[in-house]
């Protein structure tokens, strides 16, 4: 996208053909591989157009796009102003390095002074920047604010510069889109698209709006992903089909189970118990029954029967 711009911007005159073409070598050969870490900016104090030439400054001259920041010494401090001078940021810290290993008192109050500036003004933004700004800028220009090591959006609308809102913490709020470039605590207002004052309760909505979306999401893949299972549950062959059994389910298994055995076992013990034979009545048991031989007949005379002896021994 960038080349095509820069393709669309070159000159006509052949004699200014071959600096641009020189200046866009240079800009791709520094600036893009630097930009996923950022550019080289290096700022000057007495105006809001002012920088230190560097290859960095280069892509925005080729894309025509203004580039400002705010960081100005205001003209009454005139003291400040003749310490400085025509320094860049870099060049005024190593002013002030030199100034204060110096062993001469006029040379250590310069940089005394140089680094008071710095401190005072670290949030690189003071009021006469600001009102510089605002008259430099044309009515319904867009710019970019270098500030913080950051690049910031600007535009001039009615007056009132803007800076296009881009911190995390707006992502949620769909409404707020400028804040006005007014106050250097911070202290600024926010307006929507169309520059109105911003209302709070209309961002209220927003989180809302957001988690019923990411509810509804939810509950879709969800549903997605139970219908996916039913279609391969029935893909599958039966053998494949039975599911693991619940928590539940086999919970009441198992007592069923324990159920079962414990009716039998009562079973049981209801049935007379029976005693078992003794090792003498099962030899009993087992010999085969003999038959009683047949009777011998009774004779019709039978013999007398003989005497008992003297020697008998008679038990009374």
């Amino acid at each position: 996208m960038l080349a095509n711009v820069l393709l669309e911007n070159r000159p006509r005159n052949p004699q200014e053909l071959a600096d641009y073409e020189q200046n866009v070598t240079d800009a791709m050969s520094v600036v893009f591989p630097k930009l996923p870490t950022g550019l080289d900016v290096n700022v000057k104090f007495l105006g809001v157009d002012q920088f230190e030439f560097t290859p960095e400054c280069i892509v925005f001259d080729l894309l025509n796009i203004p580039l400002y920041h705010g960081w100005l010494v205001d003209p009454q401090q005139q003291d400040v102003i003749e310490v400085i001078g025509q320094s860049g940021y870099n060049q005024l810290v190593e002013k002030i390095i030199e100034c204060k290993a110096s062993s001469d008192d006029q040379e250590g109050s310069r940089g005394d002074l140089a680094e008071q500036f710095l401190s005072s003004t670290a949030s690189q933004l003071t009021y006469y920047g600001i009102c510089e700004l605002h008259r430099k800028l044309k009515e319904g220009e867009l710019a970019v604010l270098f500030r913080n090591n950051h690049f910031s959006t600007i535009l001039k609308h009615k007056k009132y510069v803007f800076s296009l809102v881009t911190d995390q913490g707006f992502l949620h709020k769909t409404q707020c889109v400028w804040e006005t470039l007014s106050s250097v605590e911070g202290d600024n207002e926010f307006c929507d698209g169309g520059f109105h004052a911003y209302q709070e309760e209309e961002a209220s909505a927003a989180p809302a709006e957001s988690a019923d979306f990411n509810e509804e999401h939810d509950y879709l893949l969800a549903l997605s992903l139970q219908q996916q299972e039913e279609q391969e549950t029935r893909a599958a062959p039966r053998s494949q089909q039975a599911a693991p059994l619940s928590d539940y389910e086999l919970a009441r298994q198992l007592q069923a189970e324990e159920q079962r055995l414990a009716l039998e076992e009562d079973e049981e013990d209801a049935e007379p118990a029976q005693v078992a034979p003794s090792p003498r009545s099962n030899q009993y048991m087992a010999q085969p029954r003999r038959t009683p031989p047949p009777s011998a007949p009774v004779p019709d005379n039978p013999p007398p029967s003989r005497g008992k002896s003297s020697k008998d021994c008679h038990i009374l």
